[in-house]
């Protein structure tokens, strides 16, 4: 017997669970709120070497997350990790002895990688800027774009079902409108989207100076601009498509 397909919704929920899985995979062993460093296997980094670059790259974002979980600590914070990833909680906060502790533990672990992969404080100063290349980020530009093309869809069906193909006035305000708020809505939830995305890949709620969806927004306006456009493609395909109304409740002729 076959089996039947599964709902939207259904889609939906599997796209954003694979995204999540695919940011929270990304995550090191041994990570720890003591601002001890989590890999202990030391070894000559060669920068011509993109993968080595991209090796330097994760330290430096674990050595991130290390300090900001030991400021956090030291700045009485109580810390709860769920599933995962860290929260705050309570307790009273010296926020001045936090940022201090962030920076020394920064320092000592910029140290450690220094001396466990053979590079300096200049490499990893150079390699830090690097962070913020995304690229297409697909755990957060796939859900969007899939969330773009369910409300387009959304979107053409209720013109169809609102105004007659005669409505030329009414259909193109509607189909102004939308092309604005339909992007609009895909961007503003992907934006929080990526902010989620981003906490499930540090593992950890407070992302500081991580934030980094501002790396995204050539992506975002990418897809806004992209939104436009499939709007009012959909609105003229639906357009076409739907005959006037006038033709199909044109009086039957009458028997006199």
């Amino acid at each position: 017997m076959a089996m039947a397909p599964r709902s939207s919704p259904t889609r939906w929920l599997l796209i954003v669970a694979m995204a999540a899985l695919s940011a929270a995979c990304n995550r090191r062993d041994g990570m720890n709120f003591s601002c001890q460093w989590a890999d202990a296997a030391p070894f000559p980094l060669d920068l011509g070497s993109e993968s080595h670059v991209q090796h330097l790259m994760d330290d430096i974002r674990v050595a991130d997350e290390l300090a900001i979980r030991y400021g956090d600590r030291l700045a009485g914070w109580r810390l709860i990790e769920t599933y995962g990833v860290v929260s705050r909680h309570g307790g009273v906060k010296n926020r001045d002895a936090g940022h201090q502790a962030r920076q020394e533990c920064t320092a000592a672990l910029v140290r450690t990688i220094v001396s466990t992969h053979a590079v300096t404080e200049a490499d990893i100063n150079r390699i830090r800027p690097r962070l913020l290349e995304r690229g297409a980020d697909l755990p957060i530009t796939v859900p969007t774009i899939v969330l773009l093309v369910f409300a387009v869809r959304r979107f053409a069906g209720w013109l169809r079902n609102r105004f007659d193909a005669s409505e030329r006035l009414g259909w193109l305000i509607a189909t102004l409108i939308g092309s604005l708020a339909v992007p609009l809505f895909a961007v503003v939830v992907g934006g929080a989207w990526a902010m989620v995305v981003e906490i499930l890949r540090v593992g950890n709620e407070h992302m500081a100076h991580r934030a980094r969806t501002e790396s995204l927004r050539v992506n975002l306006l990418v897809i806004l601009g992209v939104g436009i456009g499939a709007v009012w493609i959909a609105s003229a395909t639906a357009a076409l498509k739907k005959p006037s109304r006038s033709i199909l409740e044109e009086p039957a002729p009458s028997d006199d």
